[in-house]
C-alpha cells in the first residue's frame, strides 16, 4: 500500500499544558524557522486587563520560545514590582465584563429609575415571582459589570428619573478596580469605576488587588500561605496554574510572598494623552504641577522634565 502522509495542525515544542483547551508552546510551521513563534489557547482572556495579558505572554515567550526558565521568573517578579510601584499607565489596567442575564429594563429597575416599557411585560407578577425577581436582582448586583452599569445609569438619569444611556444584553462594559475613599474592606463590586472616572476624577486604582487577584493568579495560580498547620481547605486553596506547574511549592511561595510583592507607591495613575477624553484637539497649555511630581491635572501625562520622556503612569494606591 502507498505510504501515509501525516499532516499536523501544528507542532508545539516545548508545550505547557495547563488544562483542557488551555495550553501554550513554541510553534514551528515549516521546521526551518530560526526562532519559533509563541502559540497559546485559552490562557489570555478578553476580560483580563492588557497589562496582565502582556505579562502572561512575555513570561511564556521567555519560558517556551527562549527556553530560559530563570528569565521567565525574573520577568514575573519585575512585572509585579512595576505594577505595585505605579509604573504602569492606567489604560493598561482596564478590565471588563459582559452584561449577562439583564437588559435595559432589568438594569433600570435595579437602579430605581423609570423602567422602559417592553412588549409582553404588562403581566403583573405574583408575590412569589416578585420575591424571586428581587433575589435574582440582588445576585446580579454583585457582578462588577452589572454594578458599574447600574451606577452609570443613575448618573445619566434626568430630573424625571429616565436614563439617557442604554446597555444591550451581552454588552462589554470596561471598568477598573479602584480603591474609593473609605473603601477599605469593601466588596469588590462596590469598588469598580469606569476608565473615564479614573482619568477625570483621579480615582486611585487598587494596585494591590490587581497584583494579588489578577496578575499572580494568571501567572502561577492560587498559592496558599504556609500557616504551619495543614488542612483540607488549605490544600484545596493551593491550585498551581501556568508557570506554577513547573515550580516547586517553595518557588511558588517565594513568587507569591517574595520581596517584589512588598513594593508600593502612593498617588494616582496616569494615562498617555488622557486629555483626549475631554474632547480636546491638543493638550491643555497649563504647566505641570510641581507638587504632583510633574503631573498635569488636565493633561494626565508626566512632563519630559520628570525624567521618563513624558510617558507612563505616575503612581497608584499602595494597599
Amino acid at each position: 500500500p502507498p505510504a501515509l502522509t501525516l499532516e499536523y495542525e501544528r507542532v508545539l515544542c516545548p508545550l505547557l499544558l495547563d488544562a483542557h483547551n488551555r495550553y501554550a508552546g513554541a510553534e514551528y510551521v515549516s521546521g526551518l524557522e530560526p526562532r519559533p513563534a509563541l502559540h497559546q489557547k485559552g490562557l489570555i482572556e478578553r476580560r483580563q486587563c492588557a497589562y496582565v495579558a502582556d505579562a502572561v505572554r512575555g513570561a511564556l515567550e521567555r519560558l517556551l520560545v527562549d527556553g530560559d526558565r530563570a528569565a521567565a521568573l525574573s520577568y514575573c517578579e519585575a512585572a509585579c514590582s512595576r505594577l505595585l510601584m505605579g509604573e504602569v499607565s492606567s489604560h493598561l489596567l482596564v478590565e471588563g465584563g459582559f452584561v449577562k442575564r439583564a437588559d435595559q429594563t432589568d438594569l433600570c429597575r435595579m437602579a430605581g429609575l423609570a423602567v422602559p416599557e417592553k412588549k409582553g411585560s404588562a403581566k403583573k407578577l405574583s408575590a412569589a415571582e416578585q420575591k424571586n425577581q428581587a433575589a435574582e436582582d440582588e445576585t446580579l448586583r454583585k457582578e462588577n459589570a452589572i454594578s458599574l452599569a447600574i451606577e452609570l445609569l443613575q448618573r445619566s438619569a434626568t430630573a424625571d428619573g429616565r436614563a439617557t444611556r442604554s446597555f444591550r444584553l451581552g454588552e462589554f462594559v470596561p471598568f477598573c478596580a479602584v480603591r474609593r475613599q473609605g473603601g477599605g474592606g469593601g466588596k469588590q463590586f462596590e469598588n469598580v469605576a469606569s476608565p473615564e472616572e479614573v482619568v477625570q476624577r483621579g480615582t486611585p486604582v487598587d494596585l494591590r488587588l490587581l497584583c494579588e487577584r489578577r496578575l499572580l493568579p494568571a501567572l502561577i495560580g492560587q498559592v496558599r500561605e504556609s500557616s504551619g498547620k495543614a488542612t483540607k481547605e488549605a490544600d484545596l486553596a493551593d491550585k498551581p496554574a501556568l508557570l506554577g506547574r513547573i515550580l516547586s511549592h517553595k518557588e511558588r511561595q517565594d513568587m507569591r510572598f517574595g520581596k517584589h510583592t512588598r513594593a508600593s507607591s502612593p498617588g494616582v495613575l496616569t494615562t498617555p494623552d488622557g486629555w483626549r477624553l475631554y474632547g480636546l484637539a491638543a493638550p491643555p497649555p497649563e504647566p505641570a504641577s510641581q507638587k504632583r511630581g510633574g503631573q498635569s491635572l488636565l493633561g494626565f501625562t508626566r512632563s519630559a522634565a520628570a525624567g521618563d520622556g513624558g510617558g507612563g503612569g505616575g503612581g497608584g494606591s499602595g494597599g
